[in-house]
């Protein structure tokens, strides 16, 4: 009997410390939740800048690696079978190096637009699902970021004669049958698959973040993070 009151109350003890956790999150300021959010978005989105904005961060990665589009797929298949596999290789090279030199351009962008969060939308971003925070950085400021990265593109592939290799490619996939009509602006291209890593990447930061506080970088995130488990 003795030892049965004795798991009661351990039981009621720790039911009275999850709520008093979760009580603490309610009971945050407008401004510290803000803070927190600002905080998690800035160090999730410095980590996936740099891993993806230095040499071979989309280059050498299996993960990020830009493929070329899907029309040429198969005309590079079939330049490949005819001992031309060179120009496939470095057109690839060269649209993962464009990515490589814009993703860097993104943390000013960022920054800004972190800065920008409401006081209000704070607890909510908060206490949602494990990327929302992201998905909020992107909402913000994806069009921002096309913006940047677009032009910087276009100058990365001037430099490493990407438009002449690309046109190789085309004009070879028109010998092969296939049109190259539908074949995007290589710059448009590499913009979006760039943006769409950087969020991706962001994403997994902030998911890690969110299941390990222990990582996250300041006392008062470390805190509200390991309220919101």
């Amino acid at each position: 009997m003795q030892k049965l009151t004795q798991f009661f109350i351990f039981m009621c003890c720790l039911a009275l410390s999850s709520n008093s956790a979760a009580f603490s999150i309610n009971q945050l300021s407008q401004v510290q939740a803000t803070n927190s959010l600002k905080q998690l978005l800035e160090q999730g989105s410095d980590i996936a800048i740099k891993q993806l904005g230095q040499n071979g961060g989309f280059s050498q990665s299996p993960k990020w690696r830009i493929k070329l589009p899907n029309a040429l797929q198969k005309p590079a298949k079939l330049m490949r079978t005819f001992g031309q596999g060179k120009y496939v290789n470095e057109l690839e090279d060269s649209l993962n190096t464009a990515a490589e030199q814009a993703i860097p351009h993104a943390k000013e962008l960022l920054l800004n637009a972190i800065s920008k969060i409401r006081l209000e939308d704070a607890k909510q971003i908060l206490s949602a699902h494990p990327t929302a925070a992201t998905d909020f950085l992107k909402r913000t400021s994806e069009a921002d970021l096309r913006a940047r990265f677009l032009p910087i593109v276009q100058q990365q592939t001037n430099q490493s004669v990407l438009s002449q290799q690309y046109s190789q490619v085309a004009s070879k996939a028109k010998k092969f049958g296939f049109s190259s009509d539908k074949v995007t602006s290589i710059e448009d291209y590499v913009t979006e698959q760039a943006i769409t890593a950087l969020f991706a990447a962001l994403a997994e930061q902030e998911s890690a973040l969110r299941a390990n506080p222990k990582q996250a970088a300041g006392s008062l995130l470390k805190q509200v993070l390991e309220g919101l488990r």
